[in-house]
């Protein structure tokens, strides 16, 4: 039997213990507390939105920036107001449905983007949201369910902007670009439109500069153009301008495009533009068609009038540069008005087409052979000898090719047809005599053909003298 002095011992470790396990409990309770002070300081501070909801969809806790997002002062305010999340909440009714399904077939959701509206307000803004389903542990029952909620109005707004921006440079007539040049000269393409896509056959940004910039497929011979335009645009900060020729593939047909670009500087030294690529090959085309008859006789493809004189004031400037005398021939045929009058004027075009075909197989490919109208034919010869003799000798030889390929016949209808003509020459060296008075002087000394007889050429006479000195020569 225990004493009372014993008794009174347990009695005292007993209360001690009691104590002390109650200082402990209170203890870990402070510090307990001081976890979940510190835990709900930080959620509260977080700039995204945190939340916790019932099951039925009631919210029952929101930190500070999920109170501002709703467009409230104070949690109390905002869970007093919140009554149905579904109908309050989500722009599309069905959102609530399609983030529950989500939310209890695998447990959590995330990135799940929806338009809603700001509770208090009712301005629409677009939200991100991620959550987690809380289940009891024992019976796998869910009690509530919690999350994080992002403001991405901005990006949303970005994102559509840009989509309308893709569709009105889809819209646009030529294909638009950017393209970027970095302080140590190497290009990016950041953006395409579909346009320039489809004209130019790239298929992705990444593929323009991966050669040259912007483009590989840009013709050898215009290439250089290209380039030039390209550096006098950054170092200049001018508009870029350039029209060249460009093939998608080495199969594909040959396109004329056109850039227009305006540059601009970067903090970082960078050079980028912002430009618009159009597909003028029509336009081209037309232009050369124009030019083509300005300047080209349609029936034999050979040079006219207009360009005749061009070449000829060009080349007695060359002739006075090189000391060296050029060449003229007038030619008009003997007899073609007795073809028209036989075989019809139809027939008389084919004929002339092929006199044409004759006289340039005659001459060397830098000599130029001219129709002025009707039968009458000039061929212009560069560089000829120095001295004027050897010179006159020298055109003298086309001559009599031309004729001795002109012997061969012509035929029409199945004909052999003979072709007789007579011609006149003379030789020029600078720009002495004009482009008409040479073209004068060589009519003439074919009149003169003409009245010796027909079927031969005549020389006119040197510069510098007064009278005609006329030489024949037979055909």
């Amino acid at each position: 039997m225990l004493d009372w002095l014993t008794l009174v011992n347990m009695l005292g470790l007993t209360i001690a213990l009691l104590v002390a396990g109650q200082i402990y409990v209170i203890a870990k309770f402070r510090q307990s507390r001081a976890a979940a002070d510190n835990a709900l300081r930080l959620v509260n501070n977080l700039s995204e939105g945190v939340y916790r909801s019932s099951i039925e969809g009631k919210q029952l806790s929101a930190n500070r920036a999920l109170v501002r997002l709703n467009g409230y002062s104070s949690e109390r305010e905002m869970l007093a107001s919140v009554r149905s999340i579904e109908k309050e909440w989500y722009v599309e009714p069905t959102r609530r449905s399609e983030f529950q399904h989500l939310l209890y077939r695998d447990g959590y959701v995330e990135d799940f983007v929806s338009e809603i509206r700001r509770h208090k307000t009712g301005e629409r803004i677009w939200i991100s949201e991620n959550a987690r389903l809380a289940v009891d542990p024992k019976t796998g029952t869910a009690l509530y369910y919690e999350g994080t909620v992002r403001d991405i109005s901005e990006s949303i707004r970005k994102r559509q902007a840009e989509a309308r921006l893709n569709k009105l440079a889809d819209m646009a007539p030529g294909g638009l670009f950017q393209m970027r040049r970095e302080a140590n000269g190497t290009y990016s393409v950041p953006f395409l439109s579909h346009p320039f896509k489809l004209m130019t056959g790239v298929d992705r940004a990444q593929d323009c500069c991966a050669h040259r910039p912007l483009l590989s497929g840009v013709d050898d011979a215009d290439y250089p153009a290209y380039i030039k335009s390209l550096t006098e645009s950054y170092s200049k900060l001018v508009p870029w301008r350039c029209v060249f020729r460009y093939r998608r593939t080495p199969d594909c047909a040959q396109q004329w495009l056109e850039i227009n670009a305006m540059p601009e500087r970067a903090d970082n030294g960078a050079i980028e533009w912002y430009g618009c690529m159009a597909d003028v090959t029509e336009h081209k085309e037309l232009v050369q068609r124009i030019e083509r008859l300005a300047y080209y006789d349609p029936l034999t493809d050979l040079p006219n009038r207009r360009l005749l004189m061009n070449r000829l004031e060009q080349a007695t400037k060359i002739s006075g540069r090189r000391r060296r005398h050029g060449g003229l021939l007038f030619l008009d045929l003997d007899g073609f008005k007795s073809i028209n009058d036989t075989y019809g004027h139809d027939a008389g075009d084919i004929y002339i087409t092929k006199i044409a075909r004759c006289i340039e197989e005659s001459l060397r490919e830098s000599d130029t052979v001219a129709r002025l109208g009707g039968d009458e034919f000039v061929i212009l010869l560069h560089d000829l000898d120095s001295d004027i003799d050897r010179a006159k000798n020298d055109a003298t030889l086309v001559a009599q090719k031309i004729m001795a390929n002109m012997r061969r016949g012509i035929e029409i209808n199945g004909v052999i047809q003979s072709v007789g003509c007579s011609m006149g020459v003379t030789v020029f060296k600078g720009n002495a005599e004009t482009a008409d008075s040479i073209i004068k002087n060589a009519d003439k000394a074919m009149y003169s053909a003409k009245a010796a007889g027909r079927n031969r050429f005549v020389v006119y006479a040197a510069p510098g003298h007064s009278d005609l000195m006329l030489q024949k020569g037979a055909a």
